[in-house]
């Protein structure tokens, strides 16, 4: 059965097989079933497709109780009540070839078995290694322990039947001790996590998926750069099909919607050794996921996410968005898709430290390798107490007082320049630009405070009987900065030049905005006098 329905790539070989017809059971030791690399080669050399996924496994015990030799004799199905799998070894090596596509994949015989079903399959104390090699990524994935039960599980030789299922079962429940994920840039590690799953005619639902203290530690130095905790109640993936992802490598959902998923990420900056982040962008990533993926629409209810961040100096700031709504269109990395929709949509709405109502969207091409993307947005009502605590910790700005009526921008660029038009409208500025070791410089008559005042700041957005001040910005790419710390770096520098009379004082002190082609410029007081000092 295994050579008739695989081109003879596999091998299988056990030590003993117990089949009791009056008690329908059987129980098979030493299972193994590992590839004939020699055939492979073989149908490589011939311009035949080969699986792009290699399967290496061991099980030491296998039982299955309630064998229906009726079905077996008549449908040439192997149907039976439970099965229980101890202690799987199973490796998979995935090293997708492209130029597969364009080879003749053969007719397979008919099997002698035709069908595999089990009305439950418990998996106890599984070990699962996923390797993949792809032509721009390269990592791998280690599953173990725990269990799994899978309910209403079935493998069918015909591949258009039994589609909407998930891990060919259509509910069950999976717990894992440990799940690792390895990358060149990074080792993640979750403890104790799982999910429960249920399928119906046309969607799975994928309920209570949690990680908790998920580690992103860096491969070299092995210190922890940032910490994870999920929180998915009920993701709904509609038009979803199993067999295509397992036999085409292909993650197709038409709808996928999430409901209340809750983020919260701790950034550790000392410890990110700063590999360089070109090609990073969402966009880039995306199309370099080795996964064919075609996400045609993701729906967001009533989402929340913190991030957390301590700098180098120690310092610790947190900023939260909670109430979003959200919608993303065209999430694609395969090349028919996007020759139709060249762009990746992404509209957002919610509110900023649980009050200031804020919208923004995101336009990310496909199509430009460099990255390119433009974003609108808009975020109103925020007053000095939401944004102080950040913004001192992030920048140099200390606000002492501070009402944000509304700030519209624009921002657009890639992978190497980036330019903003911003429209900030507020009243009532006070502002520190530094923060010193003593409580009595940040006073009003610090001698080098610059507290905000007539001689230094605008104290409103427009002044009154005055224009409404609109800004722009430019930076060329600084690759130490991710793609959102990007966006903020343009929002900070427009508040900046709005609310400040001199602009040589903003420059001064945050270094001078860039031209497409240049190199970001460090600031003047970081040139002149290094890092300052932890207050």
């Amino acid at each position: 059965m295994i050579q008739r329905s695989t081109d003879s790539v596999y091998s299988m070989s056990f030590t003993d097989v117990d089949v009791s017809f009056y008690k329908h059971t059987i129980t098979v030791s030493d299972l193994k079933l590992w590839p004939d690399m020699q055939q492979v080669a073989v149908l490589k050399q011939q311009h035949r497709h080969t699986p792009p996924t290699l399967s290496t496994a061991f099980i030491p015990l296998l039982e299955a109780y309630g064998m229906d030799w009726k079905a077996l004799l008549s449908n040439k199905s192997l149907d039976c009540n439970d099965i229980i799998v101890h202690n799987i070894k199973w490796q998979m090596d995935c090293h997708p070839n492209p130029a597969d596509s364009l080879y003749m994949m053969d007719k397979k015989g008919t099997p002698k078995i035709s069908r595999f079903s089990a009305l439950q399959v418990h998996f106890i104390d599984p070990d699962i290694t996923y390797n993949y090699t792809g032509a721009k990524e390269k990592f791998s994935c280690y599953m173990k322990g725990g269990t799994a039960l899978l309910k209403d599980w079935a493998y069918n030789y015909d591949q258009e039947k039994d589609t909407t299922t998930f891990l060919y079962a259509h509910s069950g429940d999976v717990r894992l001790n440990n799940f690792i994920l390895d990358k060149p840039t990074g080792h993640y590690v979750i403890k104790k996590t799982g999910l429960d799953f249920e399928t119906n005619a046309d969607k799975v639902i994928l309920r209570s998926i949690k990680i908790k203290h998920m580690v992103d530690t860096d491969p070299q130095t092995k210190k922890e750069k940032e910490i994870y905790n999920f929180n998915f109640p009920s993701i709904e993936l509609a038009g979803f099909n199993w067999n295509r992802l397992i036999n085409s490598g292909e993650l197709i959902i038409p709808k996928l919607s999430a409901e209340k998923p809750d983020i919260d990420i701790h950034y550790i900056r000392e410890n990110d050794p700063n590999y360089g982040k070109e090609g990073s962008y969402p966009n880039q990533l995306l199309l370099e996921v080795g996964l064919k993926t075609n996400i045609e629409q993701l729906n967001i209810r009533n989402g929340h996410l913190t991030y957390n961040e301590v700098t180098k100096k120690g310092d610790e700031g947190t900023i939260e968005f909670a109430a979003i709504q959200g919608s993303f269109s065209n999430i694609t990395n395969m090349p028919a898709a996007i020759a139709h929709n060249k762009s990746c949509i992404v509209k957002l709405n919610g509110s900023f430290m649980n009050k200031s109502p804020l919208s923004v969207n995101f336009d990310l091409s496909l199509s430009d390798k460099k990255g390119g993307f433009k974003v609108d947005g808009y975020v109103k009502d925020l007053n000095g107490n939401d944004v102080s605590q950040p913004a001192s910790i992030f920048t140099i700005v200390k606000v002492t007082s501070f009402h944000l009526q509304r700030m519209d921008m624009h921002i657009e660029g890639d992978g190497t320049y980036s330019k903003g038009d911003f429209t900030v409208l507020y009243e009532n500025l006070k502002i520190s630009l530094f923060k010193f070791d003593t409580k009595m410089r940040e006073g009003k008559h610090g001698p080098l405070a610059f507290v905000g005042s007539a001689l230094v700041l605008y104290p409103s957005n427009p002044m009154p009987g005055k224009d409404v001040r609109k800004v722009s910005t430019s930076f060329a790419r600084d690759t130490s900065r991710g793609f959102i710390s990007g966006i903020w770096q343009h929002m900070y520098r427009a508040a900046k030049k709005t609310s400040v009379r001199e602009q040589e004082l903003v420059t001064m002190t945050d270094g001078p905005e860039t031209d497409k082609g240049e190199q970001p410029k460090k600031g003047f007081f970081k040139r002149l006098f290094g890092k300052r000092k932890k207050e």
